[in-house]
This record gives C-alpha cells, sequence and structure tokens, in this order.
C-alpha cells in the first residue's frame, strides 16, 4: 500500500516500477492465489467499513463480493473471515 489514501500499488522487489493498481482506499489487504482480497473504504455505508472487495494481482478484474459493509477481513488457506 501507498502512502497515497491507501490506494493500492505494485512494485519491484528493489522498489522500482511503482504502478497503480487500483484507486480503491483500501483496508485489510490479503492474497490468496492470484487474488488481492480488501476491504474497500471508497464504498461504504458506515464509517470505518466498507465493501468487500477483490481484484487480480495485475489488476484486472475487479469486482465487488459483498453489498454489506464490513470492518475486518483475514484468509487463512482457502477460508476467509469477514466481520
Amino acid at each position: 500500500m501507498s502512502g497515497n489514501d491507501g490506494q493500492l500499488y505494485k512494485m519491484t522487489m528493489g522498489g522500482t516500477g511503482k504502478i497503480k493498481i487500483c484507486g480503491d482506499k483500501v483496508r485489510f489487504l490479503n492474497t490468496h492465489k492470484d487474488w488481492l482480497y480488501y476491504i474497500n473504504l471508497s464504498d461504504w455505508e458506515v464509517p470505518g467499513r466498507g465493501k468487500l472487495y477483490r481484484i487480480k494481482i495485475d489488476g484486472t478484474r475487479r469486482e465487488k463480493l459483498t453489498d454489506e459493509d464490513c470492518e475486518y477481513l483475514t484468509i487463512v488457506g482457502d477460508w476467509g473471515r469477514i466481520i
């Protein structure tokens, strides 16, 4: 993540080649296989919460997974927990 209001970027291990993946305000970023899962604080109804989204690690196929506000997300193995 970047200091640019929580937006999501990727870069080389050396810290060069910074590329913006999406402009969402990202919270609780998790990875699983080729996907990044996160709570999108740019899409919310209750302050401090947001909707659950996922996006491919290359920045394609961004999808909203729920219309309910979430506060916390964690993925362990093939299981996820959303609060």
